[in-house]
């Protein structure tokens, strides 16, 4: 099904599995030429007038608009979201960009310490080079499709700008009325830790509702250097054809040094009190409490290395590398998220993810005390994978 529109031009009908769109093909020729250095290939068909390469080549780009399964056009407020993008111009693009360098400015130094520990110097120069202007950072991505939501509770549709880069594959930019938003923390649309926040907390930030919690962020500097990076090492040994190319694959909100909060309300109130203060108590020991915790998740680490090699087949003998003190644990976890539960004892609960356990729980309570859950979500299998001891 095709119809014309007079902002949207020729836009053609397609169905998914869960969701239905108007696609139409939109001329940026800002971004025509850029992404010198993002070697992806997004394929090819031939038969497609949508196609990603053939219309990046021409200075387009595939616009997604996102509708009901009635079969109904875009709405007027779809169609005015796009006219002020019009509108706006090469402004609105400068606007993303000069954000989009900040935030690499921000993130570089993180995600270079993870790249050399990795990769060392191959293709740094093309994957985080140092860049001062929003000129230059136009070479280190590409815009490949534009996406935009329905129009929810009245408020404007989002248009998601989603480009290719190989300093963070899966980099979405927002815009709202306009004028550039944000950038998604996650790159999954709908995804509790990046929804639009409902409650400004005056001692724990913007907060989202999903289900049965409260979805923030917080920091948490002790564990910031935290970022498993024996994972990709032992897959860079032994299944190099997935690295030929590759890109920088630290989390976004990890090279922020940002980490997913989550509080349980199970009754969808206000965050209590005492939720605030039990989080309040951990960051006054923080550095304290994360150096004792360390300690005894590298002494757990020690004494059950063997065990967990013969145990965990799947595991690379490189993801369970040996370790000689509590801070080279950094190579092989990192900080998931900080929970605090809810009732009249609310805890403080840290949420790790290990090459060995992908979800081990510290549960932390006031005056220091703690105690660690092995979760061991990982099952054996009847034949390890990579070289042998």
């Amino acid at each position: 099904m095709e119809r014309n529109d007079e902002i949207l031009g020729r836009l053609e009908r397609i169905s998914h599995i869960v969701s239905h769109s108007w696609d139409t093909s939109v001329s940026i020729p800002y971004f025509r030429g850029s992404g010198k250095y993002v070697k992806m290939d997004m394929g090819q068909r031939k038969s497609d007038r949508l196609d990603t390469e053939r219309l990046f080549r021409r200075g387009c780009f595939r616009l997604s608009i996102d509708t009901n399964d009635s079969g109904a056009p875009p709405t007027e407020a779809q169609r005015t979201a796009w006219q002020r993008v019009l509108e706006r111009g090469d402004a609105l693009w400068d606007e993303l960009m000069q954000n989009m360098l900040a935030e690499y400015k921000r993130q570089r130094p993180a995600r270079v310490r993870a790249w050399r520990q990795t990769f060392g110097n191959r293709s740094f120069r093309w994957v985080l080079p140092e860049v001062n202007r929003f000129e230059d950072m136009k070479k280190l991505v590409r815009p490949y499709m534009i996406y935009m939501s329905r129009p929810d509770h009245h408020e404007s549709p989002v248009i998601d700008v989603m480009f290719l880069s190989r300093w963070f594959n899966g980099l979405h930019a927002r815009i709202v009325d306009g004028r550039f938003h944000s950038f998604r923390r996650n790159v999954m649309r709908g995804r509790p830790d990046d929804l639009p926040p409902e409650i400004h907390h005056r001692e724990l930030g913007p907060l989202a509702w999903h289900k049965d919690r409260w979805y923030g962020i917080t920091s948490c500097e002790p564990l910031r250097e935290y970022i498993q990076s024996a994972y990709h090492t032992a897959r860079l040994i032994n299944e190099p054809e997935d690295y030929r190319n590759p890109n920088s694959r630290l989390p976004y909100d990890l090279a922020r040094g940002e980490f997913t909060l989550t509080i349980a309300s199970p009754a969808e109130k206000a965050p209590t009190p005492k939720q605030a203060s039990a989080l309040k108590k951990f960051k006054a020991r923080e550095a304290e409490s994360i150096a004792k915790i360390v300690a005894a998740i590298f002494a757990q680490y020690v004494r059950m290395r063997e065990k967990w090699l013969d145990k965990y087949f799947m595991l690379f003998e490189e993801e369970l590398p040996p370790l000689q003190s509590p801070g080279e644990l950094a190579q092989v976890m990192r900080l998931d998220s900080i929970n605090i539960t809810s009732g009249n004892s609310p805890r403080v609960e840290l949420d790790f993810d290990c090459t060995w356990d992908s979800w081990l729980r510290v549960v932390w309570k006031y005056r220091n005390s703690f105690k660690i859950r092995n979760e061991a979500r990982r099952k054996p299998l009847k034949k390890r994978r990579g070289r042998r001891r």
